[in-house]
């Protein structure tokens, strides 16, 4: 794929600036979050012993069955499960979802750009056609909806970066 700019900027030399801005919060919340979520992501290894049912766990990957006590193992913590109810999520995302929701949404700046776009219907804004848009926010606008969603892709796309 050729790059969009004669220089391979990521973005219009005149919005660099706001590019690189706009990158280090992404950055910036992506650590924080898995920092935030780090104790609950360890906590199951951390009250295991050698040779624990734990280490036969990690071991084994790619097995395609466990063994019982594998699995009272696995349905002591939520985070191993790969099927969980919404009050089991809310349990270990509920304090990092209403900081995420709080921290975007106290930025005013991004909230009124986002806002103009949807105003006069330009940018990123273009591409919806808000009778058919499912993005919606309680208590929001819709032009907020779509900014939260934008930050949570920015720090997907970043912490994804951060794996390579």
């Amino acid at each position: 794929m050729q790059d969009k700019y004669p220089d391979g900027a990521p973005e219009d030399p005149e919005r660099m600036a706001e590019w690189r801005a706009d990158m280090y919060k992404a950055l910036y919340r992506s650590l924080l979050a898995g920092a935030a979520l780090a104790g609950v992501y360890q906590e199951p290894w951390h009250y295991t012993k050698q040779g624990d049912v734990a280490d036969g766990i990690l071991e084994c990957s790619s097995c395609e069955r466990t063994t019982e006590v594998e699995n009272n193992f696995i349905f002591k913590h939520t985070v191993l499960q790969t099927i969980t109810a919404l009050q089991q999520d809310a349990s270990i995302f509920c304090f990092l979802d209403q900081w995420l929701l709080g921290d975007i949404l106290a930025d005013t700046e991004s909230r009124d750009a986002m806002a103009h776009r949807f105003q006069h219907k330009y940018g990123r804004a273009e591409a919806c056609i808000q009778e058919e848009c499912e993005l919606s926010l309680d208590g929001g606008s819709h032009a907020d909806a779509h900014l939260i969603t934008w930050e949570l892709f920015k720090m997907y796309w970043t912490a994804e970066q951060l794996t390579y």
